[in-house]
């Protein structure tokens, strides 16, 4: 099992855009790019996935913070875990993104070291 999280912006992109217009089309509608001001411009997805498809995922907000992780791992990880493999050859696998690295993410792994095996990716 893995788990990964996706940004997705909510509206065309989060950067600048230009648009080609004449000078009489200053105010036409389709020159005009709606925009979010602040916060709220996108949000993030974080999931669970294994062999036997997406066990669950969970909307993050706008910011993935390490205790919107550890409350996936909570959540999401532990109960999927027991569904998905019965046999016991249970193996949880991460990438090296800053939120799987903090002290407190380290800890609870190492709380949980005989429920599974983690596995750092890259090796």
């Amino acid at each position: 099992m893995w788990s990964d999280e996706s940004r997705f912006s909510l509206f065309q992109n989060d950067g600048c855009t230009r648009v080609r217009r004449e000078s009489h089309e200053a105010m036409d509608p389709s020159s005009i790019v709606p925009t979010v001001q602040a916060i709220g411009s996108s949000i993030i997805i974080g999931g669970c996935f294994s062999g036997y498809g997406l066990r669950s995922s969970e909307l993050c907000g706008n910011k993935m913070k390490s205790q919107h992780y550890l409350k996936a791992l909570n959540n999401q990880v532990i109960p999927s875990m027991g569904v998905s493999f019965h046999d016991g050859t249970r193996m949880f696998l991460d990438d090296n993104a800053m939120i799987h690295r903090v002290q407190i993410i380290q800890n609870w792994f190492r709380e949980h070291k005989n429920s599974f095996s983690h596995m750092n990716w890259p090796p």
